[in-house]
């Protein structure tokens, strides 16, 4: 997990490649795209404003294949996070929709507007039954990873 204070602070320290270019661009146009429309950049990544990124607050949701990126817009947002193996699967991986999930507890984080979350593939994440607008982005892990992973 990666907090940064902004997306200026994301972009001094984010890994070098197209993949992570194309995220910071992302989040630097979620603030102004329509609630709940999805857009791609490249074949890289999806992004979207939504106040539902999650599919449930009862259990964990973790991914395979992507990375979740979340910035904090408006609101300060409170979110859960855990390490994959330190949670109890609840059920199984699914290929088609690049998710799992999991019982048990985390770190709440708290971000207020501005910040970004990164999680890696190692990590799951739980959100509150509301929770303010926020953008998220799916990053492909294909790319590079941070310097201490």
């Amino acid at each position: 997990m990666h907090h940064h204070t902004d997306i200026e602070d994301f972009a001094s320290r984010r890994p070098r490649g197209t993949s992570w270019k194309r995220c910071e661009q992302a989040l630097r146009c979620l603030p102004r795209i329509p609630l709940d429309v999805c857009r791609s950049l490249g074949d890289s990544l999806t992004y979207v404003r939504t106040a539902t990124p999650f599919p449930s607050p009862s259990h964990f949701t973790g991914h395979r294949r992507y990375r979740s990126v979340i910035l904090a817009l408006e609101e300060t947002v409170i979110l859960e996070v855990a390490q994959k193996r330190d949670l109890e699967p609840r059920d199984d991986y699914s290929d088609l929709t690049d998710r799992e999930t999991f019982r048990g507890d985390g770190t709440p984080i708290r971000l207020e507007p501005g910040n970004v979350l990164v999680l890696d593939i190692d990590e799951a994440i739980r959100g509150a039954s509301t929770l303010p607008v926020l953008g998220l982005v799916r990053l492909t892990v294909e790319a590079a990873t941070f310097h201490n992973k």
